[in-house]
């Protein structure tokens, strides 16, 4: 009945195998750990910690598991609609190892530069929450990374007509940054997320302007309507 539809090595975007093999698993994940938070000290061994991350711990595992680990029924939502985007805007245009790959730069380097920022604020503070309570986790790196790569790849889409001009793909990546930004804020989106969200959209830029291989050889995007400014 359903059979995988391939073409010149990529997945079409409407087939089963990426929405069965990408989105239900990952969603199935997404619930489970949701399900484990509700136990007695899960987040201290899925989550990271900076104090847990950093030696003489080295509890390297949680750079895996922070991804699928979230403690709000909100969070978990956004997590799905993270992947979701993914399978939307990214599986159309790229070969599954790309996507891994991307995932995996934007998720562990933006979780990584929130540990150093989390230890910097400690270090600033001597507040020891910010070392051993203060939890990094979800695909919120993610969100915004997916949101950069839509931009790179259909900058010009027309989403939405506004009094001000035309609302198009290649804003997205700002209106969310404002957003985050309010949220954090305004103390309606915690600071741990909203940093993470932010160093999503700045990996990501740098990796697809400067990194990515092509099937043709090229390396980055360094054409003028990927320039950061262009946000």
């Amino acid at each position: 009945m359903f059979k995988l539809s391939l073409h010149c090595g990529r997945l079409h975007p409407f087939s089963l195998s990426p929405f069965s093999v990408v989105i239900v698993p990952v969603t199935v994940f997404l619930l489970i750990f949701y399900a484990l938070s509700y136990l007695e000290y899960t987040e201290k061994y899925l989550a990271i910690t900076v104090a847990r991350i950093l030696p003489p711990y080295c509890w390297v595992w949680t750079l895996i598991t922070f991804s699928f680990y979230n403690p709000s029924v909100f969070g978990v939502i956004s997590d799905i609609i993270t992947i979701y985007l993914v399978y939307i805007f990214v599986f159309p245009s790229w070969k599954w190892i790309e996507v891994s790959k991307f995932c995996l730069v934007v998720q562990i380097i933006s979780a990584l530069f929130s540990v150093f920022i989390l230890f910097i604020g400690y270090a600033i503070t001597f507040d020891p929450d910010l070392l051993w309570s203060v939890p990094i986790h979800g695909l919120c790196p993610l969100l915004g990374g997916v949101l950069v790569a839509a931009r790179q790849i259909t900058p010009d889409t027309i989403l939405a007509k506004l009094p001000l001009g035309k609302f198009r793909t290649k804003h997205v990546p700002f209106a969310f940054l404002l957003i985050v930004f309010l949220g954090a804020v305004f103390r309606i989106l915690y600071f741990v997320p909203a940093i993470a969200a932010t160093l999503g959209v700045i990996i990501s830029w740098i990796y697809l302007r400067f990194y990515q291989k092509h099937p043709n050889g090229d390396v980055g995007d360094t054409t003028d309507a990927f320039k950061f400014s262009g946000y």
